[in-house]
């Protein structure tokens, strides 16, 4: 991804970007559309509520359906509720 930096100084600066550099600039600018389109077609998924009553049973769940992936937890309305919370996909 320097590149594309590196790119967009030269371009700022009004130096020619080599042949090299542009195509490969051009190809990571591709797979970044690529990506973006794959990742919208998930926006319209519904998302998924898991109601645990016990705090650690609820970080097992969390923990769990994440997997190698971030856990974030936050306080909720209520001092005494936690919230964890992830992103994730479930295949249908």
């Amino acid at each position: 991804f320097k590149a594309v930096g590196m790119a967009a100084v030269m371009e700022k600066a009004g130096c020619p970007i080599p042949a090299e550099m542009q195509q490969l600039v051009e190809r990571i600018q591709r797979r970044q559309e690529q990506a973006k389109l794959r990742d919208q077609k998930w926006d319209d998924l519904p998302k998924v509520l898991m109601v645990a009553e016990k705090p650690s049973v609820a970080k097992f769940v969390a923990e769990s359906l994440c997997g190698n992936g971030r856990l974030g937890t936050r306080k909720g309305q209520s001092r005494a509720v936690q919230v964890f919370e992830f992103g994730g996909w479930f295949p249908p």
